[in-house]
C-alpha cells in the first residue's frame, strides 16, 4: 500500500493513467500497440476532438492529486505530437471573492467540444460556490468563463452533450424549480463566444406546487 485514502467503491485518488491505443491492420491481421501519455497522478475522463475536416485532433483529460478525496481536478490536454500541456491548473485558493474556484468534476462530459472561429473549446459543468454552473474552457490558452452567472435563482447545471460545433444541451434545477432540459447556442463575439439559452422542455405543474 502507497497510503493513500481511499473509498470503497469509488475514488479519483486510485491509480490510473491515460493510455493511447493504436490499432494498424496489417495483411488482414488486426495489431495493437499503447502508450501511456500520462501516469503523473491518477487521471480519468479521456476525451477526444477531431477537427471537421479530420486533419485536426486533441485529447483531453483530468487528473487529481493523491490527497485529499474530491481534490481540484487540473485538465490537460495533448495533439499526439508535442509535449503534453496542463491547460487548467489546480487553485489553492481564489485571489478574489467570486474568482474562478478551479475544477470540482467527477468525469467530464461524454462529449463536450465545440468550436469558435475554427479553434476548440471544452464545455463542463463544474462546481462552484454552492452550485454547479457551466464553464467554457480555451483550450490554447486554459482561459475559464462561466456561461451561467447566478441571477439570484440558484440554478444549478449538467451539461449533457455539445455537437462539437455551436450547440450544448444541459439540464438545469434550483430550490424552486424541478429540471428543465436547456439548448445553448454559440455564437457573436470576435474572440470568445456568446451564450443563448433556451428551455426547451419543462414540467408541467399545477400552479399549487
Amino acid at each position: 500500500m502507497d497510503g493513500r485514502k481511499l473509498g470503497i467503491v469509488y475514488c479519483t485518488n486510485r491509480v490510473s493513467s491515460t493510455i493511447k491505443l493504436t490499432l494498424d491492420n496489417k495483411d488482414g491481421n488486426l495489431f495493437a500497440s499503447t502508450e501511456v501519455v500520462f501516469s503523473e497522478r491518477p487521471s480519468r475522463s479521456p476525451r477526444v476532438w477531431f477537427s471537421e475536416d479530420g486533419q485536426k485532433r486533441l485529447a483531453v483529460w483530468l487528473s487529481y492529486f493523491r490527497e485529499p478525496h474530491g481534490s481540484c481536478a487540473s485538465l490537460h490536454v495533448t495533439n499526439f505530437t508535442n509535449e503534453l500541456k496542463t491547460i487548467v491548473q489546480p487553485v489553492v485558493k481564489p485571489k478574489e471573492a467570486g474568482e474562478f474556484p478551479g475544477l470540482y468534476l467527477d468525469q467530464l462530459p461524454p462529449t463536450p467540444f465545440v468550436e469558435h472561429k475554427g479553434c476548440p473549446f471544452v464545455v463542463t459543468h463544474s462546481a462552484w460556490g454552492s452550485r454547479r454552473t457551466v464553464l467554457l474552457i480555451d483550450l490554447q490558452n486554459g482561459n475559464v468563463v462561466d456561461l451561467t452567472l447566478d441571477t439570484g435563482e440558484l440554478w444549478s447545471w449538467t451539461v449533457l452533450a455539445c455537437n462539437g460545433k455551436d450547440k450544448i444541451v444541459a439540464s438545469r434545477t434550483s430550490p424552486a424549480c424541478p429540471q428543465e432540459l436547456v439548448v445553448g447556442w454559440l455564437g457573436g463575439g470576435d474572440s470568445w463566444p456568446q451564450v443563448k439559452w433556451t428551455v426547451v422542455d419543462k414540467p408541467d405543474l399545477p400552479e399549487s406546487s
